[in-house]
């Protein structure tokens, strides 16, 4: 009878606190990223450059934003240029 009560209780508690907490927690994660992918976007517009890459912090280096393709005054575009902005 006591493991019958246990289990119900067990299933009650992942299904309504553990599995929910998991997923604000991914959902979180999830916003964070997508705000610092829009961050670098932003700046890479604001410095000239056409394109972007965003790199998290838990790929051996801190976060970073890769800037790629500057377009210069002429209109030309330097798609040798290089920019990596450090976000921490």
């Amino acid at each position: 009878m006591e493991k019958k009560g246990l289990d119900v209780i067990t299933r009650w508690f992942v299904k309504w606190i553990f599995l929910p907490a998991i997923g604000c927690v991914l959902i979180f994660l999830a916003m964070k990223i997508q705000t610092n992918e829009w961050k670098c976007r932003n700046i890479a517009k604001q410095k000239g450059y056409l394109e972007s890459r965003y790199v998290p912090g838990n790929r051996g280096t801190g976060k970073a934003c890769l800037c790629l393709k500057k377009q210069n005054l002429d209109g030309t575009v330097d798609v040798k240029a290089k920019l990596v902005i450090d976000l921490d």
